[in-house]
């Protein structure tokens, strides 16, 4: 299965990596295959995003549907997860990454993800593959 990295701008989930809950309360010990793979950071953009009123809906609908679907899961932002964010933050001042990008490119590389369903150009210049910007 192609590995995939689902960024704000939107696999195999590995052992530390939520379950989605229906999966869970079935009694499934394993991880299942999962269409992308997200980090908490991303819900917390996406809630921040669509906070305004008006818009709130949407943004719930989105939360939920990533929260509960089968083929998506969500990484937990463990203290090693954020050191290496914040490590690679640290680094790159020469950057524009936000703190967000620097956990997906530290989860990303992690999982061995080289390709993220995405149009953000920080994700090309982090090394990976931005499928939304081919051709651009």
């Amino acid at each position: 299965m192609r590995r995939l990295f689902g960024t704000r701008r939107v696999p195999s989930c590995s052992s530390a990596t939520r379950q989605p809950p229906h999966l869970a309360q079935q009694g499934h010990a394993r991880p299942v295959e999962c269409l992308s793979i997200l980090h908490w950071g991303i819900l917390f953009e996406i809630g921040d995003g669509y906070a305004r009123l008006g818009r709130r809906s949407k943004g719930q609908a989105l939360l939920d549907r990533l929260w509960n679907e089968e083929r998506y899961c969500v990484a937990p932002l463990t203290d090693s997860l954020v050191q290496q964010g914040l490590e690679l933050y640290q680094a790159r001042s020469d950057k524009e990454w936000g703190l967000t990008d620097c956990l997906s490119f530290a989860l990303m590389k992690r999982e061995a993800i080289t390709e993220a369903l995405t149009a953000d150009v920080h994700s090309r210049q982090a090394g990976f593959e931005a499928l939304l910007l081919q051709g651009m």
